[in-house]
């Protein structure tokens, strides 16, 4: 994950140093929505993108928070918390994921 600005993040996931996605994340100005542009590479070679909104609910400042998607498109409710992890990361904790992924703003894939 690096900061693209204090609004912008750029969330990367690779395999074996390829790229299988990338996410885009925009904090609104008044701090309530949260928009993921989502890529990704098919087998094939084509990308494919979706465009994620979620709204805050509860309590958090900046990224760190409560969110809800308010555009899935499948019949259930996608939850994320972010929470800040050590002094320099944070922890991604999604609804029906079973654990916490960590991340630090090291610079490191």
């Amino acid at each position: 994950m690096s900061v693209e600005g204090p609004d912008k993040w750029k969330v990367v996931r690779k395999k074996n140093g390829k790229v299988l996605a990338t996410g885009l994340w925009t904090l609104s100005a008044d701090g309530k929505t949260l928009k993921d542009h989502f890529t990704s590479s098919r087998p094939t070679g084509e990308t494919t993108s979706l465009d994620y909104v979620y709204e805050r609910r509860g309590g958090g400042t900046g990224l760190v928070g409560d969110w809800v998607s308010t555009s899935e498109q499948v019949n259930e409710v996608y939850v994320m918390w972010v929470k800040p992890f050590e002094s320099d990361g944070l922890s991604f904790i999604t609804s029906g994921a079973g654990g916490a992924t960590n991340v630090k703003f090291d610079g490191k894939d």
